[in-house]
């Protein structure tokens, strides 16, 4: 019986000792990975990376997490979504903060974050009422008012105070206040935001909000400053008398004076630039500097066509033109070659400005406007 049942175990074996290695062999071929099901779910927070609110008319705004989720998500289901800061006012603008979304999975309490980067603006007007007022003028017959004296309880959601000026009817123009008594002979803007006006004793103001305010920045120099240009809101040229040449490349913040070397002239009444590199300058003695380095070394042109060049314009990189005391001169292929254009004026001619090649205006001394729509073949 026994002898039996020796054959049976040692097949039994050699079986087992295959399988075995058949299993073994499958296993090398294709590895077998065990964990548990909760290592398969998972919640994901997505965030809108940037975003912009508006204070409402008390100054406040609160956030509300689904204004930040960009579509996060959980594998079991619904999420509950919370921000670490949801309420914002008028302190908050002009510096962006950084908020964070925390999603938490409802099932499991698992959790997920990403930021956004929030940035307050305050895009509501002053709310002003304005009142009639009755004058007593006085024997003198004059009084003196000012504009806050006609509103009524005038409001603003971020500012305790509220300015008001008085808006002549006729014109539409608005005086704003300067940073500066210097008579004033020439402005630019670069954009919508920044300008720079020049004037007498080397006077140079500069705005970053559309002109509502001026500051003063340092030119110095005390000679007068009679025209000036920039390329971007950062690089720009003024110019002025005694061969007065600056350069900026801060927007203003430093300025540098430039010898321009040169020995004919002594005044320089505009400058203007087609990039920022190549340039022009204008002046008295008839002279006409240009400079492909954007305004380190300057070359005279020798063009000798008109003593007192007043202004330049260029519309592209080879139509430009230049006005004298009472003549016009015009180039088509970028400044090598200069003509005289009519008409020529009893006048004095002061500044001109294109919109095109075709359509430009002169203004000039006892009111005199030029205005072409041929390039200045007729005007």
């Amino acid at each position: 019986m026994k002898k039996e049942l020796i054959p049976l175990l040692v097949y039994r074996f050699i079986a087992l000792f295959l399988f075995a290695c058949t299993f073994n062999l499958s296993a090398d071929s294709y590895p077998i990975t065990f964990k548990s099901f909760e290592e398969d779910l998972q919640v994901t927070a997505v965030c809108n990376s940037q975003l912009t609110i508006a204070l409402d008319d008390v100054g406040q705004y609160t956030l509300d997490p689904t204004e930040v989720d960009n579509g996060s998500s959980s594998d079991q289901g619904p999420v509950s979504l919370s921000l670490d800061i949801t309420e914002f006012d008028c302190n908050d603008i002009g510096t962006p903060v950084l908020v964070t979304l925390t999603v938490m999975e409802d099932a499991t309490g698992t959790t997920d974050n990403c930021t956004s980067t929030i940035t307050v603006i305050d895009d509501l007007a002053p709310a002003d009422v304005c009142e009639n007022q009755t004058i007593d003028v006085g024997d003198g017959m004059t009084q003196s008012m000012s504009p806050v004296d006609f509103l009524s309880a005038p409001m603003d959601n971020c500012s305790p105070t509220v300015n008001a000026v008085f808006l002549d009817p006729f014109s539409g123009w608005i005086e704003e206040a300067s940073a500066s008594s210097a008579n004033l002979q020439d402005v630019f803007f670069a954009d919508a935001n920044n300008g720079w006006i020049v004037g007498n004793l080397g006077s140079i103001q500069h705005t970053i909000d559309g002109g509502t305010t001026w500051v003063a920045q340092t030119s110095g120099v005390t000679e007068e400053l009679q025209s000036v240009y920039f390329a971007d809101v950062n690089t720009g040229w003024a110019v002025g008398l005694n061969k007065t040449i600056l350069k900026t490349s801060d927007g203003g913040t430093t300025w540098s004076v430039i010898n321009p070397m040169l020995v004919l002239g002594s005044d320089f009444y505009s400058v203007f630039f087609l990039d920022l590199n190549n340039g022009y300058i204008t002046g008295s003695g008839g002279v006409l500097l240009n400079t492909t380095d954007g305004g380190n070394t300057w070359v005279d042109q020798g063009v000798t066509l008109l003593v007192n060049k007043r202004d330049i314009f260029f519309t592209d990189a080879n139509n430009g033109w230049i006005i004298s005391q009472d003549s016009i001169l015009h180039t088509n292929d970028g400044g090598v070659i200069w003509n005289v254009q009519d008409p020529i004026v009893s006048n004095i001619l002061r500044k001109l400005s294109f919109v095109d090649a075709s359509n430009g205006w002169i203004v000039g001394d006892n009111g005199i406007i030029l205005n072409t729509t041929d390039g200045g073949t007729t005007w």
